[in-house]
């Protein structure tokens, strides 16, 4: 039941994520603290040293607050093959939040792409890195001279969720906020279980959370668009 909205850190719109429970002991508070001088050391011989925490988990990635996508097709292919040849294609138009804030850049940020069933469970989560285009690794972001598009594309042996290829598209002079993306995947492994139809896709442009409103949810519950699925493959549009 809790809310929190309005929130700004470094001018930017933040949210809150679960986390995990932390250590608990004895006492959980502090009654008192003094600052160590190195020039006056405390007669034990220094302030205890405390191990760092552990790494916190990343937030889940999700898009409460971004706008259902236009015109959505989602395709997954080869599931009747053994695993690492799944083929996907997820396409669609989203509008944003016009202009932009911050400004799209999936070189810095990436983008992160979710296939979800209706019982919840994902058959890909994962985030699409930034960083532009390296010969050396065959991977990487491109952007157009014009600065309303990118590519990312990625023919190395293990590209992350199997995504080869994803294309985005500034079509504000259209539309104001109207982004097109198209996302591609070749060499992974999706499991569907035909059960659990419809599927659900988000393309995240902000991740991990997009509290600025920056991306897109496609559902297909019906009666259209909605899913299909023989087992071999799960077509939604």
């Amino acid at each position: 039941g809790t809310s929190f909205s309005g929130n700004a850190s470094l001018g930017r719109v933040v949210g809150f994520c679960q986390g995990v429970e932390p250590r608990r002991n004895a006492f959980i508070f502090v009654l008192a603290f003094v600052v160590a001088d190195p020039d006056d050391p405390p007669p034990s011989g220094g302030p205890p040293v405390f191990p760092p925490p552990a790494p916190l988990p990343p937030c889940p990635a999700t898009c409460e607050a971004g706008t259902a996508v236009a015109r959505p097709s989602l395709a997954i292919r080869r599931l009747g093959t053994p695993p690492g040849d799944d083929a996907l294609l997820f396409t669609g138009d989203v509008a944003l939040p016009h202009p932009f804030s911050p400004a799209l850049d999936p070189l810095a940020t990436g983008v992160h792409v979710v296939v979800e069933d209706a019982t919840g469970a994902r058959s890909l989560d994962v985030l699409v890195p930034g960083g532009a285009y390296d010969p050396a690794t065959r991977s990487g972001w491109k952007a157009a001279p014009n600065g309303l598009g990118w590519r990312y594309v990625n023919r190395s042996a293990a590209p992350p969720g199997g995504i080869t290829s994803v294309v985005l598209k500034d079509l504000s002079r259209q539309e104001a906020g109207r982004v097109r993306f198209t996302v591609r995947g070749a060499r992974g492994s999706y499991p569907i279980d035909p059960a659990a139809l419809p599927l659900e896709g988000l393309l995240i442009l902000d991740p991990p959370t997009a509290e600025t409103g920056q991306c897109g949810r496609a559902a297909f519950a019906g009666p259209a668009p909605s899913c299909r699925g023989d087992g071999r493959s799960v077509v939604c549009r």
